[in-house]
């Protein structure tokens, strides 16, 4: 959680967004509170997967940040059998 702290500590709102797109099309809404999702990109035909902050995030930037620490993390937790 050390590296959510930081995300939301030190960048902004465009550039975590940015960086979001290295793993798919991410996407920002108030529905009330504040969601994230990003529908990762893959390789495999018919394998798709999103990745999401969850709902009711109190800014903008902590849906993102928490999007963004949730993809990292699968992608390193991910079993490549």
């Amino acid at each position: 959680m050390t590296d959510l702290l930081q995300i939301v500590e030190h960048d902004n709102l465009s550039i975590v967004l940015e960086q979001l797109t290295a793993f798919g099309k991410p996407s920002l809404f108030f529905l009330p509170g504040w969601h994230c999702k990003v529908a990762m990109n893959t390789t495999s035909n018919g394998v798709s997967f999103d990745v999401a902050s969850g709902f009711g995030m109190p800014t903008a930037l902590s849906a993102a940040a928490m999007c963004l620490y949730r993809a990292k993390d699968a992608l390193q937790k991910a079993d490549y059998r």
